[in-house]
This record gives C-alpha cells, structure tokens and sequence, in this order.
C-alpha cells in the first residue's frame, strides 16, 4: 500500500472524536429541507 493511501485510511483524531479513516461524506439533502424533512427537491 502507498504511503498516501495507508495514511488516507489511518485514524485522525478530531477534536474529542476519533474517525475511523479520512474519508468523510457531507450530507447532501436535509441541509436543503424545510424543517429537515425531505421534499420535492429531493
């Protein structure tokens, strides 16, 4: 494994929370929803 993938998907510590690996996903609907819940939109 290269060295930028082996430490893509090593621990980092965020903070008081430890993620599993680098790769974090952003939410991409609720954010847009009339009190968080999904509408036609999405």
């Amino acid at each position: 494994m290269s060295q930028h993938l082996s430490k893509l998907l090593s621990p980092y510590q965020l903070g008081s929370i430890t993620l599993q690996n680098r790769i974090v996903m952003a939410p991409m609907t609720r954010s847009r929803a009339i009190g968080n819940v999904p509408n036609q939109l999405m």
